[in-house]
Formats: C-alpha cells, sequence, structure tokens
C-alpha cells in the first residue's frame, strides 16, 4: 500500500486524496477484513496492529464495535463527519512528509502517524484554527474546532492504547471548550416564527414542513426519517414515536391542525393518510416520494426562509435554520409556562445543560433586574 494512502475497500483500492475517500472510509464492509488481520497478526506478534497501515489504523478507528450491541456503535453520519475530520489530518501530515522526516531523527519509513510526535499535533492544531477552512473563507467557528478536537483526541488516544503510536500525543492538543458566549444567536421569536409559518401557508408542503419544525421541536434528521407507521391517534392524541440522537427513542406530540397539514402534504404527494401500523412510507417524502436526505431537507429549509425576505431577517446574526425552530420550541415552550426539566425531557436532551444553552439568552432577558423598574422611574 505504499506509504499509506490506499486502503483495500470490496477490492477495489481508493485512494485518500479521492473525493469518494470520506465515502469510502465510512464504508463497512472492509472491517470484517481487518479483524481477521488483526487476529492472524496477534498469533505471530505482540502488538495486534503491528501489521496495520495507517490507513487502516484510521479505517479500523472508524468502524470498531465498542458494545455488543449494533445500535450502540457509532452511525453512518458519525463515522462520516469522524471520516472527514481525520482524512483532512492525514492529508496536512501528508503535505509536511519531508519535514518530518527532516525533524524525525528515527523516522520510521512507510508510515506517518508512527513518526509524529506531541509537537506536530501541536502545531496541526494551530493551523486548523487559523486556516481559512470554514465559510466564505474563515476559519472555523469555535464550536466546528472544538468538535473536531474532540474526534482528534479520541484516534490519537486509540493508536497510543492500541501500541501503533508510542508517543501520548492526545497530551499535545489544546482545550477548546466553548463558551455560551461563542454559540451563534439562534433566538426567533413567536412572531418571527408566524411571519416564516404563514408565508407558506399557501404552499401546503412548505407549511407542513416548516410546521412540523416549529411545533414539534424536531430534530431536522427526526423529521427526515420518521415513518407514517410511528404515528398512533390516542385518546384524542397524536403522538410520533421517534428514534432520536444516540438511538433515544422518545413520543412527539402532535397539534390537530398540524396533523391536517401534514395529511395535506401527503395527499399532494400521492400517499396514504390513514393511519396502519403496517405503512412503512416516510412521513414526509420528496416529490419521488422517497425519504428526504436529512441533510438536503436542513438546506432546504433554510432556503425555504431566506426566500422570504421578511426584513428581521437581516437584523439576524447567523442564518435561519430548522435547528432554530428546535431553539424556538424551547423558548416559546418557557413561555407558555413549561419548567426546564419538562422542554428537556420534550427535546430528548441527555444533560440540562444543552436544554439551558438553547433558552440562556432568553432567560437572561427575562430576569434583567431593569425589568423590576417602573417605566417612569426618573
Amino acid at each position: 500500500m505504499g506509504n499509506n494512502l490506499e486502503i483495500v475497500s470490496s477490492g477495489n483500492e481508493v485512494n485518500i486524496f479521492s473525493p469518494s475517500a470520506v465515502k469510502s472510509l465510512a464504508d463497512g464492509s472492509y472491517y470484517e477484513n481487518l479483524e481477521l488481520k488483526k487476529y492472524e497478526t496477534e498469533q505471530f506478534y505482540d502488538e495486534p496492529f503491528a501489521q496495520f497501515t495507517d490507513m487502516e489504523m484510521i479505517y479500523y478507528f472508524l468502524h470498531q464495535e465498542r458494545d455488543i450491541k449494533e445500535e450502540k456503535n457509532r452511525r453512518e453520519k458519525t463515522k462520516k463527519e469522524y471520516a472527514s475530520t481525520l482524512v483532512s489530518f492525514y492529508k496536512q501530515l501528508h503535505t509536511y512528509e519531508e519535514t518530518l522526516k527532516n525533524d524525525v531523527p528515527d523516522y520510521q519509513e512507510g508510515s506517518i502517524l508512527k513518526n509524529i510526535r506531541p509537537r506536530h499535533v501541536k502545531e496541526y492544531q494551530k493551523w486548523l484554527s487559523t486556516a481559512p477552512l470554514g465559510r466564505n473563507g474563515q476559519p472555523y467557528k469555535i464550536t466546528t474546532i472544538a468538535k473536531k478536537t474532540i474526534i482528534l483526541k479520541s484516534f490519537l488516544q486509540f493508536l497510543h492504547k492500541s501500541g501503533y503510536c508510542t508517543h501520548r500525543l492526545q497530551d499535545a492538543l489544546l482545550s477548546a471548550s466553548i463558551r455560551r458566549d461563542d454559540l451563534p444567536n439562534r433566538d426567533l421569536s413567536y412572531n418571527e416564527t408566524q411571519q416564516i409559518i404563514d408565508y407558506y401557508k399557501e404552499h401546503p408542503i412548505n407549511y407542513a414542513l416548516l410546521l412540523l419544525l416549529a411545533t414539534t421541536g424536531m430534530r431536522v434528521q427526526e423529521l427526515a426519517t420518521a415513518k407514517w407507521k410511528d404515528l398512533k391517534y390516542e385518546n384524542g392524541e397524536y403522538w410520533l414515536h421517534i428514534i432520536g440522537k444516540g438511538r433515544k427513542e422518545r413520543d412527539i406530540y402532535l397539534f390537530g391542525y398540524v396533523f391536517e397539514a401534514l395529511c395535506t402534504f401527503r395527499k399532494i404527494r400521492g400517499l396514504p393518510t390513514t393511519l396502519r401500523p403496517q405503512d412503512e412510507s416516510p412521513l414526509v417524502t420528496t416529490y419521488t416520494n422517497k425519504a428526504y436526505n436529512y441533510t438536503y431537507l436542513s438546506h432546504y429549509v433554510s432556503k425555504l426562509v431566506r426566500r422570504t425576505n421578511l426584513s428581521f431577517l437581516q437584523h439576524h446574526d447567523t442564518n435561519v435554520t430548522a435547528h432554530t425552530f428546535r431553539h424556538f420550541y424551547a423558548i416559546h415552550s418557557l413561555e407558555k409556562g413549561a419548567d426546564l426539566f419538562r422542554v428537556q425531557q420534550t427535546l430528548g436532551h441527555e444533560s440540562s445543560k444543552t436544554t439551558e444553552i438553547y433558552v440562556d439568552r432568553y432567560l437572561k432577558k427575562k430576569n434583567n433586574a431593569s425589568l423590576l423598574w417602573k417605566q417612569d422611574e426618573f
């Protein structure tokens, strides 16, 4: 495999520098081959990864089974996100391979990962935080750097624990903690949300999508993967059973008018509206009656909001996205009298800290001491 720029997957050689590198690394069909290689290596060497290449280490890390229950292992979306970060990391290392050779006295040919030292990891993180890799040629936001740092740290810990790298490279990574002030302002008021939804009242498809997001607090991925069979009518109420982030299950309440909008959506798509537990069709579909790709649906919702050209959008710090409606749901629920724990449970947040981030700015304004003063105090 040369200097580890290729990995054999399903009989085809995939170059890490090709556009399909991330997709290929996220494909789990080669994992069993590596498990067999690891097993056979353990029979003849002290270290089970002694015969692995750099690419095989990255691939094994992405697909390693960490729990006996399949549903608790990394999902395809997570694997792609991890693969993207690690491909970028390895490409940068390869670009400076000649520098590494001059910088490391005992350089081992045939591997790049085995030759990096803590100082190189530190330099990479510094580059990652300043390089124009973000949107519009700007550096990454702190939230993105934090995510990539977590992925990279996990991978470097794996390399050390597996014995592939002798240095504790993960210790060189600086903290990339996120303060609440670092997060974009995603607050959307009730009036603003109503204006966006009302704009599409004469467009049933768009109207139903926006209404579902705003009145349920669903993640866009949850909406894209929901199925019609999981919608139930119980005691005069509509409940949608979904599998959310981390494969956690919860039930989402649908108002009657939201259900009616959903039925109109499905009639236009030529789909049945009678509730049947055997109906495997997606809850919402594209015009070809296929399930939405959640990334596409997310971009589509952002585009719908931009198209309205509503005046208040000019004063928002960030674009209004599908996720913004989830923030709106949390804030509006508090305005209606729900406590933080109730909102946390409804949104499916594992930690109350996440919910607090959603409503932080709202609560600071609501609890501002000046609101206790009389308007004509002076």
